[in-house]
């Protein structure tokens, strides 16, 4: 089993919030920001469906940013024995969003979201599938200011464990390595464990 470093993403007065994520025995950290990525409908669900269905078992707020077909796709993996193994009303704690023209924007929306359940004293959880901006007309230029700020900003400040997945199919080689330079801490686990069929 693997440990990241306790408290290293939080802020100076917080304790140490670690989650056991079932990512392969995988122990991750509040304030921890991860990319994946993948090529097939398996390999979408690889990940995102036990991220979810731990978050909601522990009582997590957990948000999806992922077009309508992406939804869809988690949704059916949440709810499949062999997969997720949710009842249909354990996925009314889903907050979804389709992702927008303008990723910058969601910066905001996310503030937000994270202030509210953080007042609430619950510790938060986002799956981004990041291809929903491209569908909803962003450029990966946008795509990539957005990752760059959320990093250095909103998954350091919040109690706050983000998964952003990426179609492979739809981001050039370069791309995608300038999308790993924006996850940093996705290099302080084996990288095959992020990379889906």
């Amino acid at each position: 089993m693997l440990d990241a470093q306790p408290g290293s993403r939080t802020a100076a007065s917080d304790p140490p919030r670690v989650a056991s994520v079932a990512l392969e025995d995988m122990q991750l950290t509040f304030g921890t920001h991860l990319c994946a990525f993948y090529q097939t409908a398996e390999g979408r669900l690889k990940l995102g469906v036990p991220f979810l269905v731990s978050g909601l078992r522990d009582g997590d707020a957990c948000f999806v940013v992922a077009s309508p077909t992406a939804t869809r796709a988690l949704r059916e993996g949440l709810l499949d024995p062999a997969l997720g193994g949710l009842q249909a009303q354990e996925l009314d704690d889903l907050t979804l969003h389709p992702g927008s023209a303008d990723p910058l924007a969601m910066l905001d929306w996310f503030h937000g979201a994270f202030m509210r359940e953080s007042a609430r004293g619950r510790k938060c959880r986002v799956l981004g599938d990041m291809a929903c901006f491209l569908e909803a007309g962003a450029s990966i230029d946008a795509v990539l200011a957005f990752e760059s700020r959320y990093d250095q900003g909103l998954a350091r400040q919040f109690a706050v464990l983000s998964l952003c997945q990426y179609d492979s199919r739809a981001f050039s080689g370069v791309e995608v390595v300038a999308a790993l330079r924006c996850h940093a801490d996705t290099f302080e686990y084996p990288l095959a464990r992020f990379l889906g069929p």
